[in-house]
């Protein structure tokens, strides 16, 4: 995976939105499908970052079609008769993502913004278990600047936190490099297909040492479907093991029926302040700008104006 020679020639496209602040690359390959990425250029808590979001699969599908709240699945679900077939990115199509994110936003990367990975695009990384550990391990080696973290989001493999836990002590990477959040642990109605908590908890929780970052759990809030009772849940589950887990409070983005509807960012605070004063250490509450990111898989359904243009972009060697 040195070169990524057999990748230069492609002519992915940008779309463009909310001032440049966010692009949306659409990457064909070899075989004639299209590969979803996208990275947003943020300042969070004082610092310039730009953040690349990568996909695991191919046509913006993903292989669970678990979550109601799922850009991926709905999409499936809308073409029953003939759906884009699936099939996970190759490593060096992973690769190429991350690195053509770099390359389009050299510019603010040179002035210092850091660079932060996410597998937050099409489909889970439970799926592509090798790919993303060797991904991983590429991105780990990048210099000028480096990728300050890579975070893995899944519904619930049990592989793959074993694998990226052996990925972390076996490749020496360094602390706090490797990040993991689950989706849809206490609110098991919005992602039906999430693995077991208590199954998935003592494998999260030697990744979060290995690693030295706790992982987080996504408490998901839509209107009425959770209560109180599920917020002292999630607090009883952090406090279990107050080093290794955080409650990540976020609210579905955007409404998808009747049933499941967002809410205000003033609830975020509410919860988030009721698990500090259950003495929850590791508290994170997601913001988003509106129409910026989705909150489950991260597939980006934005709809705001689109400057729209196919971009040449020579990816160099950069390990």
């Amino acid at each position: 995976m040195g070169s990524l020679d057999i990748l230069q020639h492609r002519e992915p496209s940008v779309q463009i939105f909310m001032d440049g602040r966010m692009h949306r690359y659409e990457i064909p390959t070899e075989d004639g499908q299209t590969i979803s990425a996208s990275d947003f250029y943020t300042r969070r808590n004082g610092v310039l970052r730009i953040d690349s979001n990568l996909s695991i699969a191919v046509n913006s599908r993903c292989a669970r079609n678990c979550a109601l709240i799922c850009e991926s699945a709905r999409d499936a679900w809308k073409d029953q008769l003939s759906p884009p077939p699936y099939r996970r990115c190759t490593a060096q199509e992973m690769v190429h993502q991350a690195l053509l994110s770099r390359e389009v936003r050299s510019t603010e990367l040179a002035n210092g913004a850091e660079h932060h990975v996410a597998y937050f695009g099409a489909g889970d990384a439970g799926d592509a278990v090798e790919e993303v550990c060797e991904t991983a391990r590429v991105l780990e080696k990048l210099k000028n600047p480096q990728v300050s973290s890579l975070v893995f989001s899944t519904t619930g493999s049990k592989k793959l936190v074993q694998q990226l836990t052996k990925t972390q002590v076996s490749g020496n990477l360094r602390p706090g490099f490797l990040t993991m959040q689950n989706s849809g642990v206490f609110t098991p109605d919005l992602v039906p297909q999430m693995a077991k908590r208590a199954e998935m908890a003592p494998l999260c929780d030697a990744f979060a040492e290995a690693s030295q970052s706790p992982v987080k759990y996504t408490l998901l809030l839509a209107k009425g479907m959770y209560d109180d009772a599920t917020i002292h849940e999630a607090a009883d589950f952090a406090l279990e093991s107050p080093q290794t887990r955080c409650i990540k409070v976020v609210s579905v983005d955007e409404p998808v029926d009747q049933r499941i509807q967002p809410v205000p960012n003033d609830e975020l605070g509410r919860v988030a302040g009721i698990l500090r004063s259950r003495g929850v250490q590791h508290v994170s509450v997601f913001l988003p700008d509106k129409g910026a990111v989705g909150v489950n898989c991260g597939h980006n359904p934005l709809t705001s104006d689109v400057d729209r243009a196919p971009i040449r972009v020579k990816i160099h060697d950069m390990l």
